[in-house]
């Protein structure tokens, strides 16, 4: 298979956080904005990583279905790609599939694009739009339009059409469920580019239903648990530092030791703010996991769900941290369904990482997306005592922990050596 590929990266709006008018503190968010240059080359490269073949990704387009940010560009490119637009007058018009896993978006997708390419129908062949001005209490004038019909036309040749809000939105909405994740079979859409039903002037947008990825089938997280992890918009990260030594409690399904490690390390979660998350000495962290599960560590599943597991399967990371910015994280450990993690260091140093999951639960490394969090502040977090590991000790085991550098030993278990590159400061 040789078609063209379009990479669409939904939810940008859970990335970006687009405000008109930035002024005084608020350009501080407007500094945290990741450019969409910056996220498809990220995107091209994991691409690549999972063998999409090059000559097949035509365009990465990073966009949001929920508030139809970049949409024009997508349809531009489906125009191009698919001959709909008629470039080459001899080459039949493709159709084209949606095609992803469930839960991103695809149905949404496809109604965005609806609302933009749709062209209000007059009522009848010889009605035309009236302009007309209104003015509201505070003096500003606004411009509407509605249509006109000539006296003379017979109500037989008009067309009907919807004038409530209910019918309205029940009309815009084309393939989204009130369930998501529940598109059960390909849906054809037809497009039309004459406004006539002709085989020769239309294609079709095909809905299909959500795809199971490669770590579904071993990890015990069912599709609800998944969305009720999800993140629906913008967030800043929550932020713990640790030392050598230390363990982060990701949700109760994942931990990450801190192994070695000459400085502190700052750790932003990016995930649910349902799920809980904890720091704790990592000689301590399987008795505390045990016994604050479902209280103060709050996995998306039941506790029947995890039973008798516990996190044993492990994997052990050396990064090589060259880089001297402590601004600019160094990597992404992201655990599948759940979220990510992005770790800082304060000097160039070789750290080892230890992550610790459920059986399953399926996680990796990439390179950071959100690479401005904290390069926009200009320094490290002010960290509540709760997520601050120090050397005074207080009753409160999830407040301050008093951690101590413990020697690990990682003869018997494989460690993945991951050389980080940062980018260039102009992203």
């Amino acid at each position: 298979m040789n078609n063209p590929v379009i990479l669409v990266l939904n939810k940008l709006d859970c990335i970006q956080n687009r405000r008109p008018g930035y002024k005084g503190a608020s350009l501080v968010f407007q500094r945290q904005q990741v450019s969409e240059s910056y996220i498809k080359q990220w995107a091209r490269e994991i691409a690549t990583q999972f063998r999409l073949p090059g000559h097949q990704l035509k365009a990465v387009i990073p966009l949001s279905a929920k508030r139809g940010w970049n949409v024009e560009q997508l349809v531009e490119s489906v125009e191009n790609l698919s001959n709909m637009n008629l470039t080459n007058p001899s080459a039949p018009i493709l159709p084209t599939y949606f095609v992803g896993v469930s839960n991103v978006g695809k149905s949404s997708l496809i109604n965005s694009i609806a609302h933009k390419l749709y062209v209000p129908q007059p009522p009848h062949p010889t009605s035309r739009k009236v302009y007309f001005t209104k003015t509201d209490k505070h003096g500003k004038e606004t411009v509407h339009w509605r249509w006109y019909t000539p006296p003379h036309a017979h109500h037989s040749e008009m067309l009907v059409l919807k004038s409530t809000k209910a019918e309205k939105r029940a009309t815009n909405l084309l393939t989204v469920s009130n369930l998501p994740g529940t598109t059960i079979a390909t849906t054809g859409i037809r497009v039309s580019l004459s406004g006539e039903d002709r085989g020769a002037s239309s294609t079709h947008f095909f809905d299909t239903p959500g795809l199971h990825p490669h770590w579904q089938a071993s990890s015990p997280l069912s599709l609800l648990d998944v969305r009720r992890s999800l993140q629906f918009s913008y967030r800043n990260p929550q932020c713990f530092i640790l030392k050598q030594g230390g363990t982060l409690l990701f949700a109760g399904v994942a931990a990450i030791d801190v192994v070695k490690a000459n400085s502190p390390i700052l750790f932003a979660i990016y995930g649910s703010r349902k799920a809980g998350h904890a720091i704790i000495n990592t000689d301590l962290s399987d008795a505390f996991w045990a016994r604050e599960l479902g209280k103060k560590i709050g996995p998306p599943m039941s506790l029947e769900q995890i039973g008798d597991m516990r996190l044993t399967t492990k994997k052990s990371y050396l990064f090589e941290c060259y880089n001297k910015n402590k601004m600019t994280p160094k990597a992404d450990i992201y655990i599948c369904g759940m979220g990510w993690v992005s770790f800082h260091t304060l000097f160039q140093d070789d750290i080892v990482l230890r992550v610790r999951t459920l059986p399953g639960i399926v996680h990796g490394v990439r390179e950071p997306l959100r690479i401005n969090d904290v390069r926009a502040l200009g320094r490290w977090p002010k960290l509540a005592n709760g997520s601050r590991m120090s050397d005074k000790p207080i009753p409160k085991i999830n407040k301050i922990i008093k951690l101590t550098s413990t020697d690990v030993d990682l003869s018997s278990e494989p460690v993945k050596a991951v050389q980080v590159y940062v980018r260039s400061e102009e992203h």
